[in-house]
């Protein structure tokens, strides 16, 4: 990555940025972010460009984009081992009624 940022080659940037952790999935492709949560079952996709602060949940109106996502997000994860450290925490968080849960 470091050639990349100091410029010190023209390289192309990788098309997609991955995450994981116990329970929460996410991949970033050109505007769009599909985060998954399997403890809760949610799916949240968000268009960056037209919602920078991550405020407008996209899924329904955008199924087929989440295949696409989901599909790259799993071909990426075959080549990963299970994750060898214990998970350290829980925790929730509150927002207008709707409890979010994370681990880290």
């Amino acid at each position: 990555m470091l050639p990349l940022l100091t410029q010190a080659k023209q390289i192309e940037p990788h098309k997609a940025l991955f995450w994981r952790t116990d329970f929460n999935r996410a991949i970033r492709k050109g505007p769009w972010k599909l985060i998954l949560n399997l403890h809760q079952g949610d799916t949240l996709l968000y268009n960056l460009d037209q919602d920078k602060t991550e405020r407008i949940n996209r899924a329904r109106q955008h199924p087929e984009m989440i295949r696409q996502l989901l599909r790259a997000y799993q071909e990426w994860e075959k080549g990963l081992e299970a994750p060898r450290w214990p998970r350290v925490m829980d925790f929730v968080i509150e927002i207008r009624d709707t409890l979010y849960r994370f681990a880290m």
